[in-house]
């Protein structure tokens, strides 16, 4: 878990590079029926720590979910810095990280009948 906090209060550029190859490893978990496993692979933790790790380092709150038919919650955490991530949680409880960056921006919702 140190080396993940230390990963996630590092630059920019290493926290992509971190949300890079933990994808690659997270779409490899789920050709492998990930969330059949009982335990966390290696590339997924505990999501009230990455959630910790999140809110304390980038200033990161969780603001969208999404439920997939397969029972995964997918949630999207935003700073008003414009940082982001992107969480893939198991029923289990553990999640992984899909994606991370920055300039993260909200597109209004148009309202009906309403152009812009």
């Amino acid at each position: 878990m140190k080396q993940f906090r230390a990963m996630l209060h590092g630059s920019a550029a290493m926290r992509t590079y971190v949300a890079a190859i933990l994808t690659v490893l997270c779409i490899g978990g789920y050709a492998l029926d990930a969330k059949a496993q009982s335990t966390a692979p290696n590339d997924c933790f505990e999501r009230a720590k990455i959630l910790e790790g999140l809110e304390g380092g980038f200033a990161e709150k969780l603001t969208s979910v999404g439920l997939a038919k397969s029972g995964v919650l997918m949630e999207v955490l935003t700073s008003d810095k414009g940082s982001w991530t992107i969480l893939s949680t198991q029923p289990s409880g553990y999640s992984c990280l899909v994606a991370a960056g920055e300039n993260w921006v909200d597109v209004p919702v148009e309202a009906p009948g309403l152009s812009m």
